[in-house]
């Protein structure tokens, strides 16, 4: 097995990364919540393992355990590492206040669901990871914020990675025809039954409204269909029941990788609405006008790094689907203007990552920053 070779679908060996024998020599490791059928995650690896241009090995979040033995550097990013209750890190992790390689915090954000706290225990879990740190790199001003007032000034920003994505050319069935709107749920595990069924009533509402204003509708699902997840997909097939012209909803859904959903996105989408943080950033880097639904501190950090504030919209409001209608009618009046915006403050963010990689990759080869 080469490391060109290895896609995410091996990272389910990599969770027992104790067991895996076929490893020699050091490696660099980069945990995430790879390989378990989200495609936005997905896309932050491939990003990563590019940028870095070092040999890469994907740690899943459902790594309780590693080998430190056969490490020469260990990569944490997203925003499972910063949860507001039980973030997701190994459980070796934190029984030292230093490894004999580097731990660096690689594009890391903020993840705390509207109206949650930080525990106790989770802060005192992100203080002990941040203070083993040799580098803090976050994806957004909130979290970094957020850190420093914990009082770690030193905080890079490294915008997140997907902004960097390049799009792959593939077939579709699906033709074209008319003005499209994209649509991304969430099937966020953290929704209990009555958040589920407000999402499939605002949902279902706001494709017939949008049927009735003479536009296609495009559901995208993010979730790997060769995934174990089948959440998504339920959700979807129980808006569709309540969704008036069915031939004019389209949803795609054999899409498998990161890079074929981003040019599905690119060539079928004139507007989206995006409840999915990982579906507001692919928007973006195709630089497509959005309005994002909102339930979590991470949406909004990443509306305000790209200046978006506008265009967010909560997922709690009494009136969600009178919200949609205004949010999306001020989209396509801002149409335009947006879309530029929009193309030319990825652009920038994306120059940030580029260069904040820089010392991330001299520490990786052992020339070493200081912090």
């Amino acid at each position: 097995m080469t490391m060109e070779s290895l896609k995410l679908s091996d990272s389910k060996f990599i969770r027992y990364f104790k067991s895996f024998v076929l490893l020699h020599g050091k490696h660099t490791g980069f945990y995430g919540n790879f390989g378990h059928g989200d495609l936005g995650d997905d896309a932050s690896f491939y990003v990563g393992r590019k940028l870095l241009g070092a040999e890469v090995l994907p740690f899943s979040k459902r790594c309780y355990t590693f080998n430190p033995r056969v490490l020469k550097a260990f990569l944490i990013g997203g925003g499972g590492i910063f949860r507001w209750e039980c973030p997701y890190l190994p459980g070796k992790l934190l029984t030292k206040e230093q490894w004999d390689f580097p731990v660096i915090i690689y594009s890391a954000g903020i993840n705390c669901d509207e109206g949650k706290e930080y525990s106790p225990e989770s802060l005192d879990k992100i203080s002990r990871l941040c203070r083993m740190a040799k580098f803090i790199g976050v994806r957004d001003l909130v979290t970094q914020r957020f850190l420093q007032d914990m009082g770690f000034l030193n905080v890079s920003l490294i915008p997140d990675l997907e902004l960097l994505l390049e799009p792959k050319t593939r077939s579709f069935h699906h033709q074209k025809e008319k003005f499209t709107v994209g649509i991304v749920i969430s099937p966020h595990s953290e929704f209990n039954k009555d958040q589920v069924a407000n999402m499939v009533k605002s949902f279902a509402a706001i494709i017939n409204l949008v049927h009735r204003n003479g536009k296609k509708v495009l559901i995208l699902p993010f979730d790997n269909p060769l995934g174990d997840s089948k959440r998504e997909a339920n959700i979807i097939a129980q808006i569709l029941k309540s969704v008036k012209n069915k031939n004019d909803v389209t949803v795609l859904r054999d899409i498998v990788q990161p890079e074929e959903m981003l040019f599905a996105i690119k060539k079928f989408c004139d507007v989206m609405i995006c409840m999915r943080l990982h579906s507001a950033i692919f928007a973006a880097n195709a630089g497509i006008p959005f309005l994002c639904v909102s339930f979590n501190k991470m949406h909004t950090a990443f509306m305000e790094l790209m200046g978006l504030q506008d265009y967010e919209i909560r997922f709690s409001a009494n009136d969600l689907l009178d919200q949609v209608v205004h949010g999306l009618d001020k989209v396509l009046a801002d149409y335009n203007t947006l879309q530029l915006h929009i193309k030319t403050k990825a652009k920038e963010l994306r120059e940030i990552t580029i260069t904040n990689t820089e010392p991330v990759k001299r520490m990786i080869n052992g020339d070493g920053v200081t912090m």
